[in-house]
C-alpha cells in the first residue's frame, strides 16, 4: 500500500511538472521534426518547411528582442511559420517592435508555410499579435 502511494505521488509530481513546463514560453531551439510546434502556439523557423531553429509563443509579443526573446531572429531571417493555436485566430507578423512597419503576413489558424517575400530568402520579423 505504501509503495502504491509513493508511485501515485511520483506520477502526480511528474504531471504537475509537465503542466508547468507547457505554460512557459519556449526558447529558441532546433526543431526536432519539421513543423514541430506545441498546440496552442505560433511557431517561426529559421529554415524553410518548418526546419532549423524555432521560437514559439502562446500569446502576442510586441518585441522579440526583449522579454521573451527569440534570440536568433535578431540576425537571422524567418523562413517559415506555423499557426498551431487552438483559438482559431489568425496571427499577424510585423518587421518592427510594437507591431510597427507594414504587416508582412496574416497566418490563418492551422496554416503553415514558407515566406515567399524577397524571392523566398526569408524576412526579418520582430513582433506578432493574434489578430489581423
Amino acid at each position: 500500500m505504501e509503495r502504491t502511494r509513493r508511485h501515485l505521488g511520483l506520477i502526480a509530481s511528474l504531471a504537475a511538472a509537465a503542466a508547468a513546463l507547457l505554460a512557459v514560453p519556449q526558447p529558441a531551439h532546433a526543431a526536432l521534426d519539421p513543423w514541430s510546434c506545441v498546440e496552442g502556439r505560433v511557431c517561426v523557423y529559421s529554415g524553410p518547411d518548418g526546419t532549423g531553429s524555432v521560437c514559439a509563443w502562446p500569446y502576442d509579443d510586441p518585441d522579440w528582442q526583449s522579454g521573451d526573446r527569440c534570440s536568433w531572429s535578431a540576425t537571422t531571417k524567418v523562413h517559415s511559420v506555423y499557426n498551431h493555436g487552438g483559438s482559431g485566430r489568425p496571427v499577424a507578423f510585423y518587421p518592427g517592435a510594437n507591431y510597427t512597419g507594414q504587416r508582412v503576413v496574416c497566418t490563418a489558424a492551422g496554416a503553415r508555410g514558407n515566406f515567399s517575400q524577397n524571392g523566398g530568402t526569408g524576412v526579418h520579423l520582430r513582433s506578432h499579435r493574434w489578430s489581423c
